[in-house]
């Protein structure tokens, strides 16, 4: 897919489509280098996150661009957490929770948004605890446990709010642990 979707933008076709398209399996790429611990899959998200990062920047990018996007920075940043690229994942989910709430996570008035910043918060809670900052790891793990109970009750089951629930009670209990040394 990557193949055939780049030979496309180098024919000309630059369309909102086709970059999304080739983010994204650029994203699936990564996640799958990413899993056999190859480090090549850091550097495929982030090609992907400078395909999309000009179009969303620009004046009033698509919904299904930021969507893209959001998705893109929040697999980046559990990655760079787990890598212990802890201030680079801050970073990257900062900026995946911003995109979130732009697009209506805070208020529910987008569910789906909601769980992707249940799920970054989790991954910048994560990188918070382990550069020592516990008290900020948790707050932003007990507001994504509230929030993303509130996914849970709109969506029950959503598979993508029920890891998040995991990862930021995972991080809380990590924290109240180092509360107690």
């Amino acid at each position: 897919a990557i193949e055939l979707l780049e030979a496309l933008r180098r024919g000309g076709d630059q369309s909102e489509g086709t970059t999304i398209a080739l983010a994204r399996a650029l994203t699936v790429k990564s996640a799958i280098l990413y899993s056999r611990n190859d480090p090549e899959g850091l550097t495929m998200s982030a090609a992907g996150g400078d395909l999309l990062r000009p179009l969303v920047k620009a004046p009033h990018p698509s919904v299904a661009l930021r969507y893209a996007y959001l998705e893109l920075l929040t697999r980046r940043g559990s990655s760079q957490a787990i890598a212990n690229f802890n201030e680079d994942a801050v970073q990257t989910e900062t900026e995946a929770l911003q995109v979130a709430t732009d697009l209506g996570a805070k208020d529910l008035s987008n569910v789906d948004a909601a769980a992707f910043y249940t799920e970054a918060s989790g991954w910048l809670a994560t990188a918070l605890q382990s550069l020592g900052r516990n008290d900020e790891a948790r707050r932003a793990g007990e507001y994504a446990m509230e929030l993303g109970d509130k996914v849970l009750l709109a969506r029950p089951g959503n598979r993508l709010a029920l890891h998040a629930q995991e990862v930021n009670a995972s991080v809380l209990t990590g924290v109240a642990q180092n509360d107690l040394q």
